[in-house]
């Protein structure tokens, strides 16, 4: 990333002059050096440092998120970002540290943002291996993934889970149980929902199942109730509905109520995530359980032993999961 003293040498002004220019501070400097000089600040990319924390250790964790995704209110309503963000804040707040945390479906952004920052480490968020190891060259600091995806080699720090294989063993459940028609709802066909998906593919094809049926189900409500309606239309007796997360399995089954449709006598549900609600539902619904909160304390951990210059015992850390049967299958 270029410095204030290399534009300062190419524009063939003083550093000061530079500054007094990237803070608007103009009066005292020409327009042709100011336009000399803002010209070479965009083309340089330049991208200020925060001064109160300019300091060489400044005790800032970053975290950075890359939703996938809109929701209708904010993406901290979501069980699972909600989760992870408490855990890492207590985690970086009791070892004398601080947190900052900026999310966004624009990879420049953050991109921009995270370089802007004089943090120790950083933790990234729902990334694609690539984009990842972009970030990591932005800011030259440790930084550990959580739910890392497209992985290509093995230069990288994650932590996440058997996403396919926690799928299949639903997806198995289900067919032991005798569902048929086990139709995958997901809110995407990438990243972990891809993965579920093909936990849920592998097991029909193993069971000889025929191919199943996959629905993108929306990121707004009225949108996941047409989805429901239409679906509902198609659902025979003894079906499933199978969903990559417990926020829209529970909601389903609130509209199956609504529609006098018995769960689980005429139709199946299953979530994955295990969400404190998910026991509350009626019916409860089977799940699996993942433990969100465990996932952001692995992640400092493997962080804290980079930032100290030591090497992990591993590199892809993927922590346990269980299949929770309760009263929805």
């Amino acid at each position: 990333m270029i410095t204030l003293g290399e534009i300062a040498a190419k524009a063939g002004v003083s550093i000061t002059t530079v500054s007094n220019v990237l803070h608007g501070n103009t009066k005292k400097v020409s327009k042709a050096t100011t336009e000399k000089v803002t010209a070479l600040l965009k083309e340089g990319n330049y991208v200020p440092r925060m001064g109160w924390i300019a300091s060489p250790n400044s005790r800032i964790i970053g975290v950075v998120i890359n939703i996938d995704k809109h929701y209708e209110y904010t993406f901290t309503g979501s069980f699972f970002y909600g989760q992870i963000i408490g855990s890492l804040e207590k985690r970086i707040r009791n070892a004398g540290r601080f947190m900052m945390l900026y999310s966004s479906d624009k990879l420049d952004e953050i991109y921009r943002m995270a370089a802007s920052w004089n943090v120790d480490g950083l933790v990234a968020i729902s990334f694609s291996h690539k984009n990842y190891l972009r970030l990591k060259s932005l800011i030259a600091k440790p930084v550990v993934a959580v739910d890392l995806i497209h992985i290509e080699g093995s230069e990288y720090y994650n932590v996440g889970l058997n996403d396919e294989g926690a799928s299949w063993e639903m997806t198995t459940h289900l067919i032991a149980k005798g569902r048929k028609g086990i139709v995958f709802l997901s809110n995407s066909d990438w990243g972990i929902d891809l993965q579920r998906k093909l936990g849920w593919q592998r097991a029909l094809s193993e069971a000889g199942h025929p191919q199943g049926r996959h629905e993108i189900i929306g990121t707004l409500r009225k949108d996941r109730m047409q989805k429901y309606e239409a679906l509902l239309s198609d659902s025979d007796i003894g079906s499933a509905w199978y969903f990559s997360a417990d926020s829209f399995a529970i909601e389903a089954l609130g509209f199956l109520a609504s529609k006098n449709i018995s769960v689980p006598g005429h139709i199946a549900v299953a979530g994955f995530d295990d969400e404190p609600y998910s026991e509350m539902s009626c019916p409860p619904l089977t799940t699996t359980r993942q433990d969100v909160p465990r996932k952001g304390s692995v992640a400092f951990e493997l962080l804290l032993e980079l930032m100290a210059g030591k090497t992990p015992a591993a590199n892809d850390v993927r922590l346990p999961v269980a299949l929770v049967d309760r009263q929805s299958v």
